[in-house]
């Protein structure tokens, strides 16, 4: 590969495919964290007595069908 040229697409590329994987990783990490966070609210509303969820927790939990 003497093409100048080359190289630089090529690490381009790589850069961008490093990038775009971190992305996916991250989303699907975050998912999973609020996933888990709106099990633990849902745990606390059963357990403690006049438990109040916000309405972003509840918009959160809605995405992922959980009830608060």
């Amino acid at each position: 590969m003497n093409n100048p040229l080359a190289k630089v697409i090529t690490i381009f590329s790589l850069i961008f495919m490093f990038f775009v994987v971190c992305m996916i990783l991250l989303d699907h990490g975050l998912k999973k964290f609020e996933r888990q966070e709106c099990e633990n609210w849902k745990r606390q509303k059963e357990e403690i007595p006049n438990w109040y969820a916000s309405d972003w927790q509840k918009e959160q939990c809605k995405f992922y069908e959980i009830d608060l």
